[in-house]
């Protein structure tokens, strides 16, 4: 009976699928010592079954061991783990060649933002000058506070206005004349005044050629296919009432969408020079938050804007923001029906008067220039960063002196038929020194039809995260993600047996408690017996 019991017993222990295991798995306390053990030696996790088994040192040694691996393997998971909420970029370079390249915005602004006529012929003009400045009493404002006062309360015109009567018109920056002149004997096609925009902004006038319809493209390389202007700066117009350091004109090259801020990534070209700029386009792809700081069009500044995002185009509205918030009016540059809002609520929408400007949106604008932090950073957390994707343009300049000796006297020839040569400029020594004085060539090419590419892209990504986490846990422990089921498998068992042994305490205590409430009723019959 003996032999055949035993027998039976090892024939259902053999039975695949057999009770044996699960009896087992109720019968191991995984909240013990026993428990860890049976874990660590059917765990996948290499190492750790050797904790259990041989010699004390030997088993020492094993735990030496794993305990130096999962050391290893942590801190090279959390490095990985820093390394990926780093956000660290790679750079990718290219070159692009093309069949053909867009012909950008140019814009030139002269160095004399006021024309000397314009003084001369309209006190209200000098008037809003000096009071802007705040001059009195001297030669160049002959006024006194209260007659400036006086004159300037009583000025209608908007300040962008005024500033397009004082400013050099286009039509004076290129003689139209000239422009035929050498188109019919010269075979060189100059830019017609026609195809320039005039604008206005916080440094005066200034006027942006942007090309359209099949001008809008370059499809040959070279100066000779390049866009060519004849500039009269009219060093005649130069006011006493600034005095330029300077003589000449800004050029500045950007997208056609773009506007300008005065002085920034200016190329300045003085009279008597023919400056030959030779374009080199960037196109840059940058990545998104959170590997960049959200810009203006992602931060706070909440107008409706009638452009594309720029970074001269934040610059520009966070002064038209930092004066709204400061004067209680729209700066100049503000376009038309648009609505400052601000967080608080507030709302402006009213252009500032003359008045307003000389009292308080020029301080306003010399204030913000002057301020040792960004007043932009009130209304974008990193202001005025470049868009994600854009083109940037970068040049190599080149001169050379301009017009030549015979050159000089064909356009003298042209302005005097034309009634715009003064004879008595202190400029008009000669043909040859009134040219030089007063005229400027400027033509903008490419050199190759192509662009250089910078493609911002991801150094770590969430696939190589894992890929470097995954190799660390092989590498170190042996283990995978199945490893670390089992080891939740584990807890989960841990925290059962520890849950079953706490109520089973409870259980006990209270079987105690009822039988101990039991045996005190009977022995109270049995010392009571029923009469």
């Amino acid at each position: 009976m003996e032999g055949t019991n035993r027998r039976r017993g090892d024939s259902d222990g053999s039975q695949p699928g057999g009770g044996n295991d699960a009896e087992s798995a109720t019968s191991v306390n995984y909240a013990s010592v026993a428990g860890l053990r049976e874990f660590f030696g059917e765990t996948t996790m290499h190492g750790v079954q050797y904790t259990f088994r041989g010699g004390l040192v030997l088993r020492l040694l094993w735990l030496l061991a794993v305990l130096g691996c999962v050391a290893g393997f942590l801190y090279f998971f959390i490095t990985a783990i820093i390394n990926y909420l780093d956000r660290p970029t790679n750079t990718k370079l290219d070159t692009v060649a093309t069949a053909r390249m867009p012909v950008p915005a140019i814009t030139f602004c002269n160095t004399n933002t006021i024309q000397a006529a314009s003084l001369n012929e309209s006190e209200a003009n000098l008037a809003f000058l000096c009071a802007a400045y705040r001059r009195t009493n001297t030669r160049s404002c002959p006024f006194t506070a209260a007659r400036l006062k006086e004159v300037v309360s009583k000025e209608t015109r908007r300040p962008k206005q005024i500033f397009r009567d004082i400013g050099q018109r286009k039509t004076s920056l290129i003689l139209d004349p000239l422009v035929n002149f050498f188109f019919e004997t010269e075979a060189i096609t100059f830019i017609n005044s026609s195809y320039l925009e005039t604008s206005v902004n916080n440094g005066g006038i200034c006027h942006t050629y942007r090309a359209q319809g099949t001008d809008a493209e370059f499809r040959r390389t070279g100066a000779d296919a390049g866009k060519k202007f004849l500039l009269n700066i009219d060093q005649n117009q130069y006011s006493d009432f600034i005095v330029e350091l300077s003589v000449g004109v800004e050029v500045y090259i950007h997208n056609t969408e773009e506007p300008i801020v005065r002085g920034r990534n200016a190329i300045f070209v003085g009279p008597g020079e023919r400056a030959n700029i030779a374009l080199k386009p960037l196109h840059r792809t940058v990545l998104p938050s959170p590997y960049r700081t959200p810009t203006c069009t992602e931060g706070n500044i909440n107008r409706n804007k009638s452009k594309p995002y720029s970074d001269s185009q934040c610059q520009l509205e966070c002064q038209e923001y930092y004066v709204a918030s400061t004067c209680g009016c729209l700066s100049f540059t503000v376009p038309p029906n648009v609505t400052l809002k601000f967080d608080s609520g507030q709302t402006v929408s009213v252009y500032c008067t003359a008045n307003q400007f000389v009292d308080c949106t020029l301080p306003a604008l010399v204030n913000y220039s002057l301020e040792a932090t960004d007043p932009c950073k009130q209304y974008c957390l990193e202001p005025c960063s470049p868009p994600p994707d854009h083109f940037m343009y970068d040049f190599s300049l080149s001169a050379d002196v301009f017009p030549s000796r015979i050159v000089a006297d064909s356009i003298v020839d042209v302005l005097v038929n034309e009634s715009l040569y003064d004879y008595t400029s202190p400029f008009t020594s000669s043909n040859l020194a009134y040219t030089r004085e007063n005229f400027a060539q400027v033509t903008v090419f490419y050199n190759s039809l192509g662009y250089d590419s910078t493609v911002q892209q991801k150094a770590v990504t969430l696939d190589s995260l894992f890929g470097s986490v995954g190799g660390n846990l092989g590498l170190f422990i042996g283990a995978s993600l199945l490893t670390l089921a089992e080891f939740a498998q584990y807890l989960t068992r841990f925290f059962l047996a520890c849950f079953r042994q706490r109520h089973g305490k409870h259980a006990d205590s209270a079987d105690a408690s009822r039988r101990y409430r039991g045996n005190t009723g009977d022995s109270k019959e049995m010392s009571n017996p029923v009469a």
